[in-house]
């Protein structure tokens, strides 16, 4: 009889389990269910998604006696009212949770049972009698899957996993399980074969794939490198190669083999040889990769690199590279085309830009009889570096050559994406979002994601600034589709995407996805270089400041400026500059002050001036400077907005509204509101309604005499309604009781007025994506499938209230 580790009896309506990762509580809802009800684990009704949640509330009816227990496992995941809703029309349910319980349940469910992570900590004594009881069992278990033969061993394989961190309280007790189950095996299976070393062969053989730790275990324990002779060595290692994940094992091994049995050179690299085409003949260049970089001489790493270095790079095997180069010398990088594309791209993507021109400069000079397609190869690359150090005229000249002779897809996907990256920076968008297409075109023709991903982030930006919102979402869900499919978590190719979504947010006025989007691509670009988070902390400073939490908005100017600290390009520090004033100017308050730049105009880019402008006109706003001096900047930024990019001009114009606006210069407001009509009116009335201008002027002030004139008037005609509606109109009882939140309420409103999906969207100015998830979770709260029942639903709701 085993004793439980944790001893307990449902008697509440709600258990709610409250603890951090590591304490077990997913092992002790299971547990609770199974000493509950006698029944299996898989009689459970496990609910850890949105999906699941929906499935259980449309199959249970309320208050049901047919499941008696009812797991929500990670409530955080899950939406909230959804949660409460469901626990008050079941009998028992367990919810495991890092928080504590909500307080709308506790206060309508007097019948909760709360278990906190002090409860589930074990003493060493209690952990210990626990392993006492219930080591035997495991052991038989694991004694009768190895007579079974299976594949994994569950036992063990349930071991060799991060999963066996829930199997109690946390990392000593999993150590200690893992310690005296493997001493058990050794004394039940391993002494008693003694010396034999054939049978001991055959043990291994069906451990099949060997977790590593019991391997060197079992090394230690029976002097095993001593027992085997050479031709058991061999095959030891063969079912570790073709049968076991862990491959990085089979180093130490050899080193055994070269260390104790002193074979012969030849001999030695045969074997190595044999594995290593095992590998190959898989087409499997991970693990020959890495098999090499313990393993390989310097002319297998050489050939391995030629053959197949790019075809690594392109899935985003960057550190296996770094590694396998490191084999090599200098002069050999240099003496091959393949090797010289491959470490120029390594140099660029440790953002080198420089050292990658002068080596690829070096290659082309020492290399005059390359042809001239794999010049073009080369000088793809070259393109792109000198695009990154900001040498545009070079950069053009070079992804011209690179276009007219690179003769590789790859390269050529490059070159193409490099000219689009240049027509962005020039403002000729129409001419980069076709090479970006064909760059893209390229990167998926050819199996190569990396770079198809790439293209993808910088065609999202082409598509923004023009306004085009619906080829925007277009491309961002190809490049997420190509990702899935291609099994790639690209961390900085993720977050270029997360960054594209997060700008069409924040263009639209959603501050909060925009928010959530940046701080996913924050974790993921975690621990990698400054350059790749930069982006993204200025972005949310700007979104956090706009949607007045400017508490975490100022924590997160304070980690922008830490990161700033190891990047110096000027246009990082122009943006942080520009989101740094951004947030002093709606705190009011300069007492945390940005230092302004010293900064020569007369050195800048056209680009880079507007933008050290554009900062000169929001620092006049923060030291509340007088009217001559805003007369000033508005000169200076109207001469700097001669060369911009459209979603620039958008940021430019909205600030000039400002200066006008300061300064009581409604005629020159006018001018620029026009300069904004040229983009997609939701964006207009977004920007306006972010700084809520015209709010308080007078309505002679708007003629509708022109396109301009017409959307100050349907500004000013939605910002009186929205607060005639925020004023007079609360959600219905009857429908508070659902809960339908305010915007799924001014969604079912318009549904009932018979308004199309357009229709709704111009209406509350929101994107289509956004007004399905609001029809969704409309349809779920008010249980129908099809507008007819929802406007039906809305008529009985309406004389419900009456």
């Amino acid at each position: 009889m085993t004793t439980p580790l944790f001893s307990s009896q449902l008697t509440s309506r709600l258990t709610w389990i409250a603890a951090p990762y590591g304490y077990g509580k997913t092992t002790l809802a299971r547990r609770l269910f199974q000493q509950e009800t006698n029944k299996q684990a898989s009689d459970l009704l496990w609910i850890d998604s949105a999906e699941k949640l929906e499935r259980a509330r449309l199959k249970l009816p309320a208050l049901s006696n047919d499941i008696h227990l009812c797991v929500i496992d990670g409530i955080e995941k899950l939406d909230r009212n959804a949660v409460v809703s469901f626990c008050l029309s079941q009998q028992k349910v367990v919810i495991t949770s890092r928080h504590l319980p909500y307080p709308e349940l506790t206060s309508q469910l007097l019948d909760v049972r709360l278990i906190t992570a002090e409860q589930l900590m074990l003493s060493v004594e209690q952990q210990q009698a626990w392993l006492a009881d219930n080591l035997p069992q495991l052991a038989d278990s694991l004694m009768q899957e190895m007579r079974e033969w299976l594949w994994w061993p569950r036992t063990l394989g349930m071991l060799a996993s991060q999963s066996c961190e829930q199997l109690a309280c946390g990392a000593p007790f999993v150590g200690l399980l893992r310690s005296m189950l493997c001493n058990e095996i050794m004394a039940q299976v391993v002494e008693p074969l003694g010396n034999s070393s054939q049978k001991l062969l055959s043990l291994i053989g069906v451990l099949q794939p060997m977790p590593k730790g019991l391997l060197l275990k079992i090394h230690q324990e029976t002097e095993l490198n001593t027992l085997l002779n050479p031709l058991h060595r061999q095959q030891l290692i063969k079912i570790e190669m073709q049968h076991g994940e862990e491959y990085l094992s089979l180093p130490p091994i050899l080193a055994a083999v070269k260390e104790q049995l002193a074979p012969s050179k030849s001999q030695l690299a045969r074997f190595a040889n044999e594995i290593f085409n095992y590998f190959i003949q898989r087409q499997d260049w991970r693990r020959a990769g890495t098999f090499l970089v313990n393993s390989g001489d310097e002319a297998t790493v050489e050939s391995f690199l030629k053959h197949y270095g790019a075809a690594l790079y392109q899935v985003g095997e960057f550190s296996l590279l770094n590694a396998l180069t490191g084999h090599l010398t200098p002069s050999s990088l240099l003496k091959h085309v393949n090797l010289t594309s491959l470490q120029a791209l390594l140099l660029l993507n440790k953002n080198r830009p420089r050292d990658t021109s002068l080596f690829i400069e070096q290659s082309l000079t020492e290399n005059s009889h390359w042809t001239a397609g794999q010049q073009g190869n080369i000088r793809a690359i070259l393109s792109l570096a000198q695009l990154t150090i900001g040498d545009i005229q070079q950069a053009s000249a070079s992804c011209q050559f690179a276009l007219n002779h690179a003769d590789q897809g790859f390269h050529q996907a490059i070159a193409y994406s490099t000219m689009g990256q240049i027509n962005w920076e020039q403002s000729a968008l129409d001419e980069a979002i076709v090479h970006l297409k064909k760059a893209m075109g390229l990167g998926f023709k050819y199996q190569s994601p990396q770079s198809a991903l790439w293209t993808a982030f910088w065609l999202q930006l082409c598509y923004l600034e023009q306004g085009e919102l619906d080829a925007l979402e277009g491309v961002v869900r190809q490049a997420e589709k190509m990702a899935g499919e291609h099994g790639l978590s690209l961390n900085s190719s993720t977050g270029f995407i997360l960054r594209a979504h997060s700008e069409y947010h924040l263009l639209m006025g959603q501050y909060e996805p925009a928010i959530n989007a940046l701080k996913k691509a924050l974790r993921l670009t975690s621990g990698g270089p400054p350059e790749d988070q930069i982006a993204y902390f200025n972005l949310i400073v700007l979104a956090l400041t706009l949607s007045d939490d400017l508490k975490q908005a100022g924590n997160y100017v304070e980690k922008m400026f830490e990161a700033e600290q190891s990047h110096t390009h000027l246009n990082t520090k122009l943006q942080n500059e520009y989101a740094a004033l951004h947030y002093l100017l709606h705190k009011k308050n300069a007492a945390f002050f940005y230092p302004h730049l010293a900064i020569d105009a007369s050195l800048l880019s056209p680009y880079q001036y507007q933008m050290h402008q554009r900062n000169s006109l929001l620092r006049a706003f923060m030291e509340e400077a007088n009217e001559p001096l805003f007369a000033t900047a508005l000169r200076l930024y109207e001469h700097a907005c001669d060369y911009q990019r459209p979603l620039d001009k958008l940021h430019n114009a909205t600030l000039l509204l400002m200066v006008a606006d300061e300064a009581h210069q409604k005629q020159a407001w006018r001018i620029w509101v026009s300069q904004l009509a040229e983009h997609d009116e939701r964006l207009i009335i977004a920007f306006l309604n972010r700084y809520q201008m015209v709010a308080n002027w007078p309505k002679k002030c708007m003629v509708a005499s022109d396109k301009a004139d017409r959307i100050l008037l349907r500004f000013y005609q939605l910002n009186a309604s929205k607060q005639r509606s925020e004023k007079n109109q609360d959600i219905p009882d009857a429908v508070r009781q659902i809960p339908l939140t305010q915007k799924e309420w001014e969604v079912l409103k318009l549904i009932g007025k018979n308004l199309s999906n357009d229709e709704i969207c111009q209406q509350l100015f929101i994107a289509k994506s956004t007004l399905k998830t609001h029809i969704n979770h409309l349809y779920q709260k008010l249980q129908v499938s099809r507008r007819r029942q929802a406007r039906a639903k809305l008529e009985v709701l309406l004389n419900q209230n009456q």
